[in-house]
């Protein structure tokens, strides 16, 4: 069987051009503002993508920055209370030697009252060092520490007497009362209390006594665990008399 094809060339050229047609309103009205939208998400994309390395970047200078103000705040405290010491030496030298030429006179005027004399005028000075000491170590504690570098200073007390305030714990039980030179902030003693924790050591609560120069001090009834400025200053005074 014999088929004829013959081919309708308006047919064609009329689907052809429909064809073309379809293409240009598809490309103008569907793929073009399909393609727009892909290429403002990528850019978006591309910019959310950047933001978050430049973020990043600003992270890792500020935790930078951190580090060395951390360690500019650990040679500032070195100083600081290395300072403290000798200004306490040199005050302390200083008033003892004056008391003691005051003590001097007096001898020379009378042999029998001089001891008397003497004695009243060391209790005197040394009640004077003590005050005179309190003042200028407060003053350069305000003027070289802040709250949080208190906390800072604190928890490097609690390492230092570790051993002691353990020790002190397990005889003392519950009910430690933590006295302190400074009123504590909220996010202060949570962090107090961490770290004592860390240790083993619960306290009951935190009291501040402005007797305290500088340190803790760890009280149960008249049990108490003395590890303040006050101490020492007391010792050295009482081991020069």
């Amino acid at each position: 069987m014999h088929m004829n094809f013959s081919i309708n060339w308006i047919t064609l050229l009329a689907s052809i051009f429909n064809l073309l047609l379809l293409y240009i309103v598809f490309k103008r009205y569907l793929f073009g503002p399909l393609v727009n939208i892909v290429r403002k998400k990528r850019e978006e994309w591309q910019k959310k993508d950047e933001e978050l390395r430049k973020r990043e970047e600003e992270i890792k200078q500020a935790y930078a920055k951190l580090e060395e103000d951390k360690k500019r705040l650990k040679a500032e405290l070195e100083a600081m209370r290395e300072q403290m010491e000798r200004e306490i030496e040199e005050e302390k030298k200083k008033l003892l030697e004056e008391a003691q030429k005051k003590a001097d006179t007096v001898y020379k005027h009378t042999v029998n009252a001089a001891h008397a004399e003497a004695a009243r005028i060391i209790e005197e000075a040394t009640k004077e060092v003590g005050k005179i000491i309190t003042i200028s170590t407060t003053n350069i504690l305000n003027n070289f520490l802040g709250t949080s570098s208190q906390v800072c200073l604190l928890k490097m007390l609690f390492k230092r007497f570790s051993g002691d305030i353990k020790q002190y714990a397990a005889k003392a039980g519950k009910g430690i009362i933590l006295e302190l030179p400074w009123y504590v902030l909220p996010e202060e003693e949570k962090e107090i209390r961490e770290s004592l924790e860390e240790m083993g050591v619960s306290i009951a609560g935190i009291k501040v006594n402005e007797d305290i120069i500088s340190g803790f001090r760890l009280v149960y009834k008249d049990y108490v665990l003395d590890a303040t400025l006050n101490r020492y200053i007391s010792e050295a005074i009482g081991d020069r008399t």
